[in-house]
């Protein structure tokens, strides 16, 4: 896509109006609203936040951790590059994995799986 202005010129030459409100700003102005008790709307919206945490909401806890004690920084740097080898095995070495994993070690052969298991899928022994 090609730039729709010349190199070096602005596309908003004039800037932002100087009597615009930035969203933050409006925010904040109506946070500071107060009620006939005095109390302000971002008292009030606090509030509802704690009972919402108090009451089990995940997300107002989480809201209310990350402001008062800080976000926890995401500091995962993973290179899962190489980390996995696919290994192609056969559906037996599948099924005598699955059950060694669901009924321990050695129990998982199958050389002779056709007439080890009866057709109900019991295990006979």
């Amino acid at each position: 896509m090609a730039n729709p202005w010349p190199k070096g010129k602005s596309g908003n030459p004039q800037g932002r109006p100087r009597n615009s409100q930035t969203w933050g700003a409006v925010l904040k102005r109506v946070g500071r609203e107060k009620d006939e008790s005095g109390v302000t709307r971002k008292v009030r919206v606090a509030r509802q936040m704690y009972d919402q945490a108090e009451g089990g909401d995940r997300l107002a806890f989480m809201a209310i951790a990350d402001r008062e004690d800080g976000a926890v920084p995401n500091t995962s740097n993973v290179n899962m590059a190489g980390a996995f080898t696919f290994v192609p095995w056969s559906d037996d070495e599948v099924v005598d994995g699955i059950a060694e994993a669901a009924l321990g070690p050695g129990t998982g052969d199958s050389a002779g799986a056709e007439g080890d298991m009866p057709s109900d899928g019991a295990p006979v022994g």
